[in-house]
Parts: structure tokens; C-alpha cells; sequence
């Protein structure tokens, strides 16, 4: 989604944030650092467990998943969404996509199927995996 309109100015501004006192690193650099961990991950038969609490942030985990796989900057791997309410939301959000909303970046435009992921659940059991069974792979949860 595109960023909301510049606020008005304030005197005071209370604002919660549960990470406000860390410092970011670049979007390269997380990046490489994810693409690491899932390779790494992958190439010993593991599975990827990606917490994405916050409706939008299913998206842009999904979204940056699509971009590491075509990119080959890690293996093509299923991918899991454990959350009903995100996968509602990203229903909503990739009809707004389909239909170009202005709402939507313009760069997430020109993205080309991203990746369709499978409501973990129906793959196994709520906190725990089928006897003998491991979906390999990412679960965004």
C-alpha cells in the first residue's frame, strides 16, 4: 500500500512501538540475511518458520519470498500461511492489485504472480505435523 498522507504538525505525539528502540538494517542487507537463514535452513531438510503478525506484513513477506525464489537467492520452496485472517486479507489484497487500485505501490504492480501460498493448517495439525510427516519449506504465521 502506498504510505498514508504527511500528518499534520502536533506539539505532542504519543505513539506505541514494540521495536522503536532498534536500529534497522537496509532492505539489502535484511535481504541477504533472510536468504541466508532459509537456505541454510533448506539444504538440511528444515523448515522456516516466519512470524507475520500484522495484516500487512503477510504481504510483504509473501511479496519478498517471490522476489528471493525467482531471483534464485534461495531454493523454490512451498510456502505456508497459517493465519485465516491473513490469508483473508490477502484475498482483499491482491484483487486491489489485480484491479491496479491506486492504493497499491506501483512497483507491486508490475509483480508478476507472486506467490500463492497454502493455509498451513490444512497441511497439519494446529502445533504440530502429521506423525512421520514435515512440510518442508516457509510458514508465515
Amino acid at each position: 500500500m502506498l504510505n498514508p498522507p504527511q500528518p499534520p504538525a502536533c506539539s505532542t505525539l504519543l505513539l506505541e512501538s514494540t521495536y522503536g528502540d532498534r536500529e534497522r538494517q537496509n532492505e539489502d542487507t535484511a535481504r541477504d540475511v533472510l536468504a541466508h537463514a532459509i537456505g541454510r535452513t533448506a539444504r538440511r531438510g528444515g523448515s522456516v518458520l516466519i512470524p507475520a503478525f500484522a495484516v500487512d506484513r503477510t504481504e510483504v513477506v509473501l511479496l519478498e519470498l517471490t522476489r528471493m525464489m525467482r531471483a534464485g537467492l534461495i531454493p523454490q520452496l512451498p510456502v505456508f500461511v497459517d493465519s485465516p485472517m491473513a490469508l483473508a486479507a490477502l484475498r482483499v489484497y491482491r484483487k486491489a492489485v489485480a484491479e491496479g487500485s491506486p492504493q497499491i505501490r506501483p512497483e507491486l504492480l508490475s509483480e508478476n504472480r507472486p506467490v500463492r501460498p497454502r493455509l498451513a493448517a490444512r497441511a497439519a495439525h494446529r502445533g504440530g505435523v502429521h506423525a512421520g510427516q514435515r512440510p518442508h519449506g516457509c510458514r508465515a504465521s
